[in-house]
């Protein structure tokens, strides 16, 4: 194909693809369950008979469909055309070359096809090859074909066998079983044998573009155009823990290997170590270490630049950073410098480098009889003798610490100090630098580090790893105690800190230290004959101290407030085991149970322990209050902890109204009685009226100071339906059990007639929804009147849905979203959309999913009735039959079609009635939150007795 004829086939491949992709549409017939092809006209394409189709890619991006059917898979290209019937159990698509070829498996056979299918090879191949630059070698049983990209024969079908290199213009190596000999060698893409069918194996180095063939332990190389360029006695790259196509690039050469003895040949063929060595290691461009009769040699190319140096024995060597370690037969391990220098007689159970920070060219670890010491190769001596039970190697900036254990002692060696083991216990501190040790001798704490030795001359000791202070400097500190002394020292420059004691007692220390914002305590303890330092935590409230006290637990809690500019303990601090802030009082709790309240800044107590419960009050009063619960009720007191009033009532006031002595009334700022309590019930309906409950069958509208405005016109217990607001004025509803309205607008002392009612809540409806001519229309008819009910009753904040909410589960409700789908003076629907946002518990983050619910009503004689799904359909079976019909009339859904009965339950009451018929909302399976809308006209129920009725009320509009 000419490189014309390629261009304009791009140029159309361009246009075409947009053009057949707007066309063509995989759609479902989702009652026989099978697929096939439309075009945007709704014309069958391809007719379903698929039971899967799905777009697939080709490599250079042309589009096709592959198709399963009830035998296998098959292909279409992107116009519907079939290119593979559905008969295969795999396609694979090929890039090779310019173009796009397609394999198809059929058991354990394959073929292969153009991309449009024009030209196909049978599925009887064992196995198929790309080779270069775009031709094919067929593998048939022990048959092998080579055809061109066009499947024309180049090498006719042979009972041989050979395979590719792809980036070489050779066909590849071939063989032929003769008596159950495996032989292989060299073809050319025209057949030719350049290199006989003599040899035992092969490998192609890429970096010489060259062949190694193998024949009895030999090696001959060839270019490849199939002239011998090398014959060699040994083993070239073969069995020899190399690769022979990998290693020329970094210039490591070739192994090669003969009677167990190890050379390197180039990458140009050339041998430039004889295979004659026991060892040989890389150790640098062009330089190799070789080991063998017990002499060490350093190589350069071909050129011995140090040795051979002789060592009397060895079983294993090891090269790192110019040294070597030897093995002896007898498990001993020496150490030994490439010139030869013997640093450690092979003596030894084992030596390994001190990888742990610390510099591996200098130090080594050296293990005797369980005993540990470290070599210095820069000082030819041992730093530290064998005879140590465990090294710990830290490390800071260039400098390095070592840690010793003997005789269950711990000692340190630092570059500048040695410390012998005579330590009981240390700690690494600050761990980052790894320069400090908390040290123990005894019951007496020291301290070690680069700069400076502490003798353990202290009872205990508690540290502060991460400090910020006033300068924004960051200074972990160490703090040390001894009788009745307390150091404190700077990490890592272990300089002295200036403090203040604040407060001290037998126990317990408060501290104040310089440039620091906060306050440290601890308490000092005896524990086993040992001192022992418990941090505190202190915290500073207004002008108190508190010390273990962040919490409500079962600490004992201290006290302190400033006096004289000193901090002492409060006189009260053997009632309090409890505290928690709350505004500038902190509630106090003693053992006994009882509450009282501390002033922060005054530090006096402003109510004794008096009550079990405090519960402060804020809203609509005059000022803060507090209700005190003791056992006959609760008694207010104000913050200052003056007694407000005698009264003691049984519940804690909400809003205006009080209950005493099992009345309600109304309380004053000052706790007068402006309504006496005398009311079963008392409901607040905004500051200038109230619905009371004089007696069983009474109830009443009385304003804010208790005169009568009306009484209420049923018998039955009213409570709130909806309260809203019309511009500035306040309406309230309220409903009885027997769905009895009291309309109230506040400030205008009557209640509403029925027309006024519907009047407040048309108005409502409007300023809630856009399509106010739905409202209007229905107004004065019933199923006006319940559709207003229902809405209004959805909108009242304490609505929950019906299905789908677990309000244990931490749900929390948000306000419903309502739509009305239809509406007429017979019937109505509409759906409520509700989110529910939980909260993780142990996560802590909100998710929300959303609930949705159909409801549906009709006036059935002369009476509103909530409709369900059987009520329209009559049965099941109804239901189900017209169900399919529907789906049946439908080629854009993806349904599961195994089950058709799982759709009624799926369904479940999720319906709707419209003019045209009823529409089932069936949720679409890849997108949940979706869901289709699929009619079923009332016409056809008209066919059914049980549906004949409710039908033709509907048609009859």
């Amino acid at each position: 194909m000419s490189l014309k004829s390629l261009f304009f086939s791009f140029i159309l491949i361009i246009f075409l693809i947009p053009s057949a992709l707007s066309q063509l549409k995989i759609v479902k017939d989702n009652i026989a369950c099978t697929y096939g092809l439309k075009n945007n006209l709704g014309e069958w394409v391809v007719k379903p008979q698929f039971i899967l189709l799905h777009k697939t890619f080709a490599p250079n991006g042309l589009t096709f469909y592959e198709s399963l059917g009830h035998e296998g898979k098959g292909l279409l290209d992107l116009f519907g055309k079939e290119i593979l019937p559905p008969l295969y159990g795999r396609l694979d698509f090929w890039r090779h070359g310019n173009q796009v070829f397609i394999l198809y498996y059929k058991d354990q056979t394959c073929g292969i096809s153009n991309q449009d299918g024009s030209k196909k090879l049978p599925p009887i191949y064992n196995g198929i090859e790309r080779d270069f630059p775009s031709s094919f070698i067929l593998h048939e049983n022990e048959f092998t074909t080579y055809v061109d990209s066009a499947f024309k024969v180049i090498l006719p079908r042979k009972k041989i066998k050979y395979s590719a290199f792809r980036t070489r213009p050779i066909t590849g190596t071939y063989s032929k079983n003769k008596d159950n000999v495996h032989k292989v060698g060299i073809m050319n893409r025209k057949g030719e044998i350049i290199i006989p069918l003599i040899y035992d194996d092969l490998r192609y180095c890429n970096d010489t573009s060259a062949f190694f063939l193998y024949q009895n332990n030999t090696s001959t190389l060839y270019n490849y155009e199939g002239k011998k360029l090398a014959h060699y006695p040994y083993n070239i790259g073969r069995n020899t823990g190399y690769s022979c196509n990998c290693k020329c690039n970094n210039n490591d050469g070739i192994s090669i290997q003969q009677n167990n003895k190890k050379g390197v040949l180039g990458c140009d063929g050339r041998v430039i170590l004889p295979p004659k060595y026991d060892l040989i290691i890389r150790i640098g461009k062009n330089r190799r270490l070789t080991f063998t009769d017990k002499k060490l040699s350093i190589i350069e190319e071909n050129k011995t630049i140090l040795g051979p140096i002789a060592f009397k024995q060895y079983n294993l060597l090891r090269y790192k950073n110019n040294y070597l370690l030897i093995k002896t037969p007898e498990n001993k391990w020496g150490l030994y410098a490439l010139d030869g220098t013997e640093y450690l007689k092979p003596k030894y159970d084992s030596i390994y480098f001190s990888y742990n920070y610390v510099d591996s060219n200098r130090y080594f670890h050296v293990l005797q009889n369980k005993k540990l010491g470290i070599f210095d190769t820069q000082k030819n001596q041992f730093l530290l003798e064998v005879a140590y039970d465990k090294l710990i190697t830290y490390k800071r900036k260039n400098d390095f610490i070592f840690l010793t254990k003997k005789n269950d002692k711990y000692g340190f060696v630092y570059p500048n100090k040695t410390i012998p083991p005579i330590y009981d216990e240390y700690i690494s501190f600050y761990r980052n630098r790894g320069t400090i040790f908390i040290t123990r001798k005894g019951n007496k704490y020291g301290l070690v580090s680069l700069e400076e030795t502490i003798d353990p001359i202290y009872d205990a000791q508690i540290a502060y790893p991460n400090l910020y202070f006033k300068d924004q400097s960051h200074h972990p500190m160490i703090l040390f105690y001894r009788e009745n002394k307390i150091d404190i020292f700077t990490i890592p420059s272990l300089a002295r800190v200036n403090y203040k004691i604040a407060y001290k007692d037998a126990q317990t220390y408060i501290l104040e230290i310089d440039n620091h914002p906060r306050l440290y305590a601890f308490s000092v303890r005896s524990e086993d004959k040992q001192k022992k330092i418990q941090q505190k935590q202190v915290q500073k409230i207004g002008n108190l101290l508190c010390l273990n006290c962040n919490h409500w637990d079962n600490l004992e809690c201290l006290v302190f407030a400033k006096e004289n500019n000193q901090w002492k303990a409060k006189k009260f601090i053997d009632k309090i085991v409890k505290i928690q802030k709350s505004s500038n009082k902190i509630r106090i709790r003693t053992k006994t149970g009882k509450i009282g309240i501390l002033d922060v800044f005054n530090s006096k107590l402003v109510l004794d322990t008096v009550g079990t419960e405090i519960v402060f009050q804020h809203e609509r009063w005059s000022y803060n209050c507090l209700f005190v619960r003791t056992k006959n009720g609760y008694i207010p007191y104000d913050t200052l902890g003056n007694l407000i009033s005698n009264i003691v009532l049984d519940e804690v006031p909400k809003g205006y109204s009080a209950k005493y002595k099992g009345k309600f009334g109304k309380l004053d700022k000052n706790f007068n009685w402006v309504i006496k309590p005398k009311y079963q019930e008392f409901c607040d309906m905004g500051q200038m009226s109230h619905l009371v409950k004089t007696n069983d069958t009474d109830y009443q509208i009385i304003d804010f100071e208790g005169k009568k405005l009306l009484k209420a016109i049923s018998p039955t217990s009213y409570q709130n339906f909806s309260s809203f607001y019309l511009g500035r004025k306040l309406i309230r509803l309220l409903i009885n059990k027997k769905g009895k309205l009291i309309a109230y607008e506040e400030g205008n002392p009557k209640l509403f007639t029925d027309n006024r009612i519907q009047a407040l809540i048309l108005k409502r409806l409007e300023s809630m929804h856009r399509d106010t001519t739905l409202f209007r229309s229905l107004a004065n008819t019933k199923i006006g009147e319940h559709l207003s009910f229902e809405l209004l009753r959805v909108n009242d904040v304490d609505f929950k849905p019906t299905k789908g909410v677990n309000l244990w589960s931490g749900d929390i409700l948000r306000k419903p979203e309502i739509d009305v789908k239809y509406a007429n003076q017979k019937a109505y629907s509409y759906q409520i959309c509700q989110r529910v946002d939980e909260m993780s518990f142990d996560g802590g983050y909100f998710t929300h999913r959303l609930i949705y619910e159909w409801k549906n009503y009709a006036l059935i004689d002369e009476k509103v009735k909530e409709l369900s799904i059987l009520d329209v359909f009559g049965n099941r079976d109804i239901l189900l039959n017209e169900l399919v019909k529907s789906i049946q009339a439908r080629d854009d859904l993806l349904l599961d079609c195994a089950n058709p009965e799982k759709w009624v339950d799926e369904i479940n009451e999720d319906f709707s009635l419209s003019k045209e018929g009823v529409f089932l909302h069936l949720k679409n399976e890849k997108t949940k939150n979706q869901k289709y809308d699929l009619l079923v006209p009332w016409a056809n129920l008209l066919k059914y007795p049980s549906t004949t009725v409710l039908a033709k009320r509907f048609i009859s509009e």
